[in-house]
């Protein structure tokens, strides 16, 4: 009998288990001043936020590179 590893599931669940622990870790609120406001929010959300404007930053970035490169050819 063969044994069949599912590779995706068992890093999906390996993933999963160290983003638990990573927000069970960082449950320390933060706050954030900028300018009139402030803002309070855990510091594992705060690492999430950051990463997701990050991502969505040079996603953006990248299709304008992209369209300025097609449109000096």
């Amino acid at each position: 009998m063969r044994c069949v590893v599912n590779y995706r599931l068992t890093a999906l669940l390996v993933l999963a288990a160290l983003v638990l622990i990573f927000i069970l870790q960082n449950t320390a609120v933060v706050e954030f001043h900028l300018l009139f406001w402030t803002i309070a929010m855990s510091r594992s959300l705060m690492f999430f936020v950051l990463i997701g404007l990050g991502l969505a930053v040079g996603w953006f970035l990248r299709g304008y590179l992209i369209r300025e490169r097609k449109e000096q050819r």
